[in-house]
């Protein structure tokens, strides 16, 4: 596909917001810990409905709002002990919701502006901005620069995160936020918590609490309750066509 200056445009918006929600969120997680920045990745679907309602006249219904913060108390509920010992630094709480702020932006205005373009040639471009962005704030962080090959098992993590992390999903994200509403493919960031911990368990033996048996429930009833809502609408609009 030829350059333009509306593809560039794509790209720009595509990467910076995610790029800088990276740096944010990263830098963040130096000051509070992974179970409170999970909350706050929980109030992805709350910003972007808010921001689609106002930037494309996309009101969000109460039933949705409502169906997204029955899973965001279930992630309340999965890292209740993480939250409680947690060290409630405001310039890292503030740097977290930065970063789901950054988010919400760029999939609004990517919603807006990057509708008819081809989902892989908008993230092309996008990665090389990201990649600009976050390299830059290793560098200016000061971090030094890798004086010997990592390991196997830190090679094999890197490209997956490449290929399946960054290509595959980023190019999968863009095409569902060109079809589906904004605060539906926010949906995703209250649910990746609650299937990380998951993970965690199966690959790595941690233990599984109670709490989080409960808190994975209400977050799955909650997302399946805002999916069938969402099926609903649909049908909705396809009767008044």
């Amino acid at each position: 596909m030829a350059i333009s200056r509306r593809l560039v445009l794509a790209w720009l918006i595509a990467g910076v917001p995610s790029g800088l929600s990276m740096v944010l969120s990263y830098w963040a997680l130096q000051y509070i810990n992974s179970g409170v920045a999970a909350v706050f990745l929980g109030l992805a679907p709350m910003f972007t409905g808010l921001l689609a309602w106002a930037c494309l006249n996309d009101r969000p219904s109460a039933k949705e709002l409502a169906y997204v913060t029955l899973g965001l108390v279930g992630l309340l509920i999965i890292f209740q002990d993480s939250f409680q010992s947690g060290h409630f630094d405001w310039l890292g709480m503030s740097a977290a919701i930065a970063a789901v702020l950054m988010m919400a932006v760029g999939a609004v205005m990517l919603k807006r502006f990057g509708c008819d373009l081809p989902a892989d040639a908008i993230n092309n471009g996008a990665l090389l901005v990201r990649a600009l962005i976050t390299g830059s704030a290793w560098l200016l962080s000061g971090a030094p620069l890798p004086t010997q090959m990592p390991s196997n098992l830190a090679c094999g993590a890197t490209l997956y995160m490449a290929v399946i992390g960054s290509v595959v999903a980023f190019t999968v994200h863009i095409r569902l936020m060109q079809t589906y509403r904004p605060i539906t493919c926010s949906s995703i960031f209250v649910i990746t918590p609650a299937f990380a911990l998951w993970l965690g368990h199966s690959l790595n033996a941690e233990v599984v609490s109670s709490h989080m048996i409960v808190g994975t429930g209400m977050v799955l009833f909650g997302l399946a309750l805002f999916l069938m809502q969402q099926q609903r609408r649909q049908l909705g609009l396809l009767k008044v066509a």
